[in-house]
């Protein structure tokens, strides 16, 4: 009777240490989904987005600039932009200088009629708009809006979030 009562109880024993260890395994997968749809949320809730606008105001009657171009993070974090590149036809240009000399069809245009700002590697909060070249010149903005729509301008840059999500964009 002794032993057949200490099979009975080393049974339960088995079965509710199985039950347990069940109901562990449950717990478990259930508290990494949770927190990875965490990790997600936090990461979505960060995300940047980098616009580039290209401002042609050759025909405005208002003073300023004829032609600007600016980098714009729309999104709700930082973004790290990485590389920027830009080709023209099968060359690629490091400097918006490079673009107005190829414009221009000079080695070195006048450094006042014309800026630029730099974007690579560099961090651009939320809202916030960099002017990455402008000009006073209609000149030169006629003559880098012709460059860049005979030959076909490709402008590609990537960038990435705080939590090292990146994204390459190509226009």
């Amino acid at each position: 009777g002794i032993e057949r009562a200490f099979l009975r109880l080393t049974f339960w024993q088995t079965l509710l240490s199985l039950a347990g260890v069940f109901t562990g395994i449950v717990a478990l997968y259930a508290a990494l989904t949770e927190s990875q749809a965490v990790r997600e949320q936090t990461a979505a809730s960060v995300w940047p987005r980098i616009q580039v606008l290209l401002f042609d105001n050759r025909d405005a009657a208002e003073e300023g600039y004829p032609l600007r171009v600016q980098f714009s993070n729309v999104g709700v974090g930082p973004a790290l932009v990485g590389h920027l590149r830009l080709r023209i036809g099968s060359e690629s240009v490091t400097s918006w200088g490079g673009v107005v000399a190829m414009a221009m069809d000079k080695d070195s245009p006048s450094g006042d009629s014309f800026a630029q700002e730099t974007v690579s590697r560099r961090v651009i909060a939320p809202g916030e708009t960099i002017d990455a070249f402008r000009s006073h010149s209609p000149a030169i903005a006629d003559a880098v809006l012709r460059l860049l729509g005979e030959r076909g301008a490709v402008l590609s840059y990537c960038y990435c979030s705080i939590f090292d999500q990146c994204w390459l964009h190509e226009d």
